[in-house]
């Protein structure tokens, strides 16, 4: 087996060098023209978290954890529900009626573009196990970063209300 010095290594780079460096400015230069056609999306979120009870659970039981993670789910899929996305949809233009595509499919986009995330519960340490708080994100993503903010500000309103 033939062993190479530095200077060996650096002459075989430099005879090899065009090899490397012209597929790699091919690549650089067709992925910033792609980059450059993919339109710009904004997302625009929340962080709520519901602390628990400060009162001892000695004292007054808590009710809340036990139906914490059941209830925000089920406001998680009345949100996402097709005719709350339909309002939302109508009520800030997010579906283009001119475009071809099925009505059930815009919905579905914006149903994607709905995004709540529920980190679940975390617990307090101490001598006792309890409900510390209860953490979750709501955002929307849109191309408009005005639109993406004030839907996902109506978002954060609907769920506080529900």
């Amino acid at each position: 087996m033939e062993r190479y010095s530095i200077s060996d290594l650096i002459q075989i780079g430099l005879r090899r060098f065009f090899w490397v460096a012209i597929p790699f400015l091919i690549v650089l230069i067709l992925g910033l023209l792609a980059l450059d056609r993919v339109p710009a999306r904004y997302h625009s979120k929340a962080l709520l978290i519901v602390e628990s009870q400060q009162i001892s659970p000695d004292l007054v039981p808590s009710a809340v954890r036990a139906y914490a993670d059941d209830r925000l789910q089920t406001i998680r899929a009345e949100l996402r529900a097709r005719d709350n996305v339909v309002a939302l949809a109508e009520q800030f233009s997010l579906i283009n009626s001119r475009d071809e595509t099925p009505f059930s499919q815009k919905v579905g986009a914006v149903r994607e573009d709905i995004k709540i995330r529920i980190f679940g519960i975390t617990n307090r340490g101490g001598r006792r196990q309890q409900t510390g708080a209860i953490t979750f994100e709501i955002g929307f993503v849109h191309e408009n970063p005005q639109t993406a903010f004030r839907v996902a500000n109506q978002l954060v309103t609907d769920f506080l209300a529900a």
